[in-house]
């Protein structure tokens, strides 16, 4: 699977953001966004708390990665 879709959409389930709040399906997409070796879908976990928990460093750590790696998500999520 695509690592950022899965990572949005647990943190939509986490919110209840155009869903119903699931805690239980957003560990379980969490944990594939986790799992996904996305550098960007691991930091939207870090910086959202989905699945991990939540830690500006981390996130930055792997937006960081991802930027260098040319994601565009990584990129604008580095420089906000």
């Amino acid at each position: 699977g695509y690592g950022p879709a899965m990572a949005f959409y647990a943190e939509r389930l986490k919110n209840g953001y155009g869903v119903e709040k699931n805690s239980e399906l957003s560990n379980l997409w969490a944990s594939k966004a986790l799992s996904s070796n996305d550098s960007f879908a691991i930091g939207y976990c870090f910086y959202c708390g989905v699945g991990a928990e939540h830690n500006w460093g981390k996130a930055f750590t792997f937006f960081e990665a991802s930027a260098k790696e040319g994601n565009e998500f990584g990129q604008y999520y580095l420089a906000v």
